[in-house]
């Protein structure tokens, strides 16, 4: 047996759609621009795969205060 949808739920979708609308409304109205990002700027590649992103190259250290062998 289906589920009966959530009233609630789809108030505030369509709450959300209008309130996005509108603030583009006035992000466009005050003079800025939408600048589309190229393919692989965000981390993704054209076909929408997830890239392995490095986020430091640098070997893991000891927390401080920890002895360190050498």
């Amino acid at each position: 047996m289906a589920r009966r949808p959530n009233p609630r739920a789809i108030t505030n979708t369509i709450l959300t759609a209008d309130v996005i609308e509108d603030k583009l409304k006035l992000y466009l109205q005050s003079g800025k621009k939408i600048e589309k990002v190229q393919p692989g700027a965000t981390g993704q590649d054209e076909k929408n795969r997830s890239k392995h992103i490095v986020i430091s190259r640098k070997p893991p250290q000891a927390p401080p205060g920890l002895p360190v062998s050498s």
